[in-house]
């Protein structure tokens, strides 16, 4: 997840107006600021650091109710302590809190907007409404207070836990041709893996322009893949980057990668037909190892590889090392595309096997991989030709009897 700085000093983790794309075909976003304040008290009691969280909500033609992995972005999770707390609840069965939320265009839409305020502050909500169409009535209800939304700005609230619902209004207009309703191609459904197979996910947002080179890194760590990058030869504009570190095998790929499995993954990179050959060039993916993972399964650095599902078959992909520090090794691949991957490594035992299999003689033909030279240079030396000793032996009777008669 992207954090991106405010210049009112907030801090957002989700998108805020004018994220719209092309792919995402949103219709309107509004971001509402909140800023929280402790406020002396005259006691001398210790007070709360300045906080203040972006949180987005909007209308797309791509969304739904539930949650959307290309549009929908999850908040951080409840605070350890007592400190300002700003979300949007969801119904998914994982993603519970949500910074963003966008919902699909209907007549009248609901967004609930949950936010606690510590003692001992004070917290300003404003927003900008500028995004939202003319005809739209936008009201917050805290409650048993109503908020015009355009015709008011901000609001201040006090220490204490509030619901926040807001609601959006469409202007009735009389009936046109034409369908409607439903997603559109190409829009940001769910991810098909069931979320009860992913470990955790984290999403990261880059604009993609024809010519550049793109990276999507992933700066909160909770995932084991570092970057993806790639140079783009068409323009997207924000497009979302999703890496899903999974508890197990994918139900994509019903078949297991050679080697000790470290992590299988899913990597989607923004909305379908993006990350195509003729969209993109020269794709790699950075990742990372424990080393005690390494070292726990006898496992040398050299014979990790990254995976890749594609063609109802696994193919190990180039992969080399970049660096390391104390807990980590780190490595990049090149791949052709993004769908499941796996990242695997060959165990001690693994190559004891193979060493006691090449040992035999005439087991099996060297494949490509192998050493040929040292191969058959473990071989035994052959026997002399069959016959050529009695041959020999022969001659030199024949010779000792002319001898013989001469005398």
């Amino acid at each position: 997840m992207v954090l991106c700085a405010d210049p009112a000093g907030a801090v957002s983790d989700g998108w805020g107006p004018g994220w719209e794309t092309d792919n995402d075909k949103s219709l309107w976003a509004v971001s509402v600021n909140v800023i929280s304040r402790s406020t002396p008290d005259g006691t001398g009691a210790p007070l709360f650091p300045p906080a203040a969280y972006i949180r987005t909500f909007g209308v797309s033609e791509n969304a739904t109710d539930g949650f959307d992995r290309y549009l929908d972005i999850p908040a951080p999770p409840l605070p350890m302590e007592e400190a300002l707390d700003v979300y949007f609840p969801c119904s998914h069965e994982v993603v519970t809190r949500l910074a963003n939320d966008i919902r699909p265009d209907s007549g009248s839409i609901t967004w609930d907007l949950k936010l606690t305020v510590p003692t001992g502050s004070t917290a300003s909500v404003s927003w900008d409404v500028k995004d939202v169409p003319s005809g739209y009535t936008l009201t917050m209800t805290c409650g048993n207070k109503d908020v015009d939304m355009k015709e008011q700005s901000s609001v201040s609230l006090g220490s204490g836990v509030y619901s926040l619902s807001i609601t959006a209004n469409k202007p009735v207009r009389g009936k046109t041709s034409g369908s409607s309703g439903g997603s559109s191609g190409g829009g940001g459904g769910g991810s098909p893996e069931p979320q009860s197979n992913v470990e955790t996910k984290e999403l990261a947002q880059q604009f993609v322009a024809n010519g550049n080179n793109v990276e999507f890194e992933f700066k909160q760590g909770v995932t084991c893949i570092v970057y993806v990058e790639f140079e783009a030869r068409k323009s997207f504009g924000k497009v979302t980057t999703v890496v899903e570190m999974l508890k197990g095998k994918s139900i994509l790929t019903p078949i297991e990668p050679e080697g000790k499995v470290y992590k299988y993954l899913n990597i989607w990179v923004g909305n379908g037909g993006v990350a195509t050959p003729e969209n993109i060039e020269n794709p790699v993916i950075g990742f990372k190892v424990e080393k005690a993972w390494l070292e726990k399964n006898a496992i040398p650095e050299s014979s990790i590889r990254l995976w890749r599902y594609g063609d109802e078959m696994w193919a190990p992909l180039s992969t080399k090392k970049v660096s390391e520090d104390e807990g980590y090794i780190y490595f990049e691949a090149e791949t052709p595309g993004f769908s499941p991957f796996a990242i695997t490594g060959l165990t001690e035992e693994y190559f004891e096997m193979q060493a006691s299999t090449s040992g035999s003689v005439n087991s099996k033909a060297p494949s490509a991989d192998e050493n040929v030279g040292s191969k058959y240079a473990e071989e035994p030396e052959k026997e002399a030709t069959p016959g050529l000793g009695m041959i020999s032996a022969l001659g030199f009777f024949a010779c000792a009897c002319l001898m013989c008669r001469r005398f």
